[in-house]
């Protein structure tokens, strides 16, 4: 659900990789926020869900349809997908140009697909960023030490 309908450059992240789920499971991006969801399967494995348990809160409504078909119509027209992998390299290009301009910049690893990216962060206690020390100086719901945010590539 997170990776799909053009986060990472593809309608589906799975397209990317040497994978062929059994069960593809899609919601938010396919209706613009609006709430639908669904999943598709091979007709061998539909054929055993017994119909009508595949409900739930996302199920379909005439306006969440409507705004679905519009949303693949643009992706279609306007070329999404194109512009989700360009801007997916600019952005990765102008993280990575920072962290090689500026030695103390607190990234330690760029990884992603598309718009999809994610940075894990040094130990930036141990390594004094200066910033992050005083804001959790500041108070109790700063970022405890030692944090380190991962992101599966």
């Amino acid at each position: 659900v997170q990776t799909g309908f053009g986060r990472t450059g593809s309608m589906f992240s799975c397209e990317q990789i040497d994978v062929k789920p059994d069960i593809l499971i899609f919601a938010k991006g396919i209706a613009n926020g609006l709430p639908l969801a669904g999943f598709a399967s091979s007709k061998a494995l539909g054929d055993q869900c017994i119909v009508g348990t595949q409900g739930g809160t996302y199920a379909g409504n005439a306006v969440a349809c409507a705004s679905a078909t519009e949303v693949i119509r643009i992706f279609r027209d306007e070329k999404i997908l194109d512009n989700v992998v360009e801007q997916g390299q600019y952005l990765w290009g102008k993280v990575e140009d920072m962290c090689l301009r500026n030695p103390s910049f607190p990234i330690q690893e760029v990884r992603g697909r598309g718009l999809m990216i994610g940075v894990q962060f040094r130990d930036i206690w141990t390594e004094g960023c200066g910033a992050v020390a005083a804001a959790s100086s500041n108070t109790e719901s700063a970022v405890p030490a030692g944090f380190a945010a991962e992101v599966v590539s």
